[in-house]
């Protein structure tokens, strides 16, 4: 199995800033997969940086499986390609580099927060008292919700808390710490791309792996199924009559 290496937006242009990212990163995957090795982590900075260093890691490690993981910044189209979106979006206009395909890129949509107000109950412990969760928002697919209400939300939630209105550092521990369950239901982009880390990464040998479903009975085809033997039917036993005595005739 190839490495996987996962290109993160985020983290500013600091190892004191990197380094929490790649950590929350890490907890957060670590959910995912649970024993299986777990990918590599970059955070690279800027939203420009990080697609620059994703196609410089195209290059550099041809074997290994190079992802690029970035907030898609406004709505995806349901069905929609993402290269398509990132190559329409003001600002980014990016074509699928060559070696990647549409299974090389993932978006946090709209933003990395949208997964972080999916769990309210995590944030309430990290913020502590005074956080104010009815601020959030309260959308069943979060990631119809616009990136800027989402950060609005966030401020009004936690302005009055000890920690202070968050902040991306808030937000680098609490992506470690939100239920992927909750995260899935909600961000429904967010549980694909889940998924396909899932199915890139084996379990190590002698790991727990999940249990089969059950394998349905197979429906008979003709001249293959077992003939019925046909129905015994039961002896008829003939009743003989009984004997009846002669009447002696009357004096």
């Amino acid at each position: 199995m190839s490495q996987v290496l996962i290109y993160v937006e985020g983290g500013g242009d600091t190892r004191a800033l990197q380094s929490p990212l790649r950590e929350g990163f890490r907890k957060l995957f670590q959910g995912v997969l649970g024993e299986r090795d777990q990918p590599r982590i970059i955070a690279c900075g800027g939203r420009q940086q990080a697609f620059d260093d994703f196609k410089r890691g195209l290059e550099s490690h041809p074997d290994a499986r190079c992802i690029l993981l970035v907030d898609s910044e406004a709505p995806v189209a349901e069905g929609g390609l993402k290269w398509a979106h990132l190559g329409k979006r003001v600002g980014d206009s990016w074509t699928c580099p060559a070696g990647a395909d549409e299974a090389s890129v993932y978006l946090m949509v709209q933003a990395m927060e949208t997964w972080l107000v999916a769990d309210p109950g995590a944030l309430a412990v990290y913020y502590g008292q005074d956080f104010n969760a009815k601020a959030l928002p309260r959308a069943s697919n979060l990631e119809t919700v616009a990136k800027l209400d989402v950060k609005r939300a966030l401020d009004n939630a936690t302005t009055k808390t000890s920690k202070g209105r968050y902040g991306k550092a808030h937000g680098f521990v609490l992506i470690g710490k939100v239920d992927l369950t909750k995260v899935r239901k909600r961000c429904p982009l967010a549980d694909e791309f889940f998924i396909a880390l899932n199915g890139l990464i084996a379990p190590r040998a002698g790991s727990a792996t999940p249990v089969a479903a059950a394998t349905p009975v197979a429906a008979a085809t003709p001249g293959a199924a077992a003939t019925k033997s046909a129905p015994t039917k039961r002896a008829v036993v003939s009743k003989t009559p009984r004997a009846t005595k002669p009447r002696r005739p009357r004096a």
